[in-house]
């Protein structure tokens, strides 16, 4: 984003060996385990008007899940994803910019193909994969083209219309929606 590389540019990876997540957090992955890939998105309004940025992007994760069949997949505040209770994907997002002017979020996200057990055991928390829950193989090629779509989709109604566009519709996907948490 700071060396000026264009809105829309995207770098995947179906191996990622210094994954991180919130928290200073590793993301586990092993080649073909997970579908981790970065998106730079060049905003007109600057960063103090991105409140609720990482929720509508975890909506438009939903979406593309629900494309593929993976309909219990749903949101948890404010930046996973979802099924059963155990973690599909996670979210990370950096911005740089003015708080006033144009800003750029670089999207980082982390979705579960088809973890093999030894990359199970070195994560601190219940975890899933699109394996686990769905009788297709899944195309990373394929399944990433569905997420971007849905991406600029969700992040073009976000710009204009902020996220009170998307928050009844995110609220429906919320995992613990009315519940007690700690």
């Amino acid at each position: 984003a700071a060396s000026y590389a264009p809105h829309g540019m995207v770098a995947a990876a179906l191996l990622q060996t210094k994954g991180r997540g919130r928290r200073g957090r590793s993301w586990q992955a092993a080649f073909g385990a997970s579908l981790t890939f970065s998106l730079l998105w060049r905003f007109q309004m600057g960063a103090s008007a991105l409140s609720g940025l990482s929720l509508a992007v975890g909506l438009a994760l939903v979406r593309a899940l629900h494309h593929y069949g993976l309909r219990s997949a749903q949101l948890k505040w404010p930046n996973d994803i979802l099924v059963q209770g155990r973690k599909l994907a996670g979210i990370l997002i950096e911005l740089n910019g003015d708080m006033d002017g144009p800003s750029a979020a670089v999207i980082g996200i982390g979705l579960n193909l088809n973890l093999p057990p030894a990359i199970r055991t070195q994560i601190d928390q219940p975890v899933t994969d699109m394996a686990s829950h769905l009788p297709i193989d899944i195309d990373p090629n394929a399944l990433l083209g569905q997420l971007l779509h849905e991406l600029a989709q969700v992040l073009d109604t976000f710009e204009r219309e902020g996220f009170s566009a998307l928050r009844e519709e995110w609220q429906a996907h919320h995992a613990y929606h009315g519940e007690v948490v700690k």
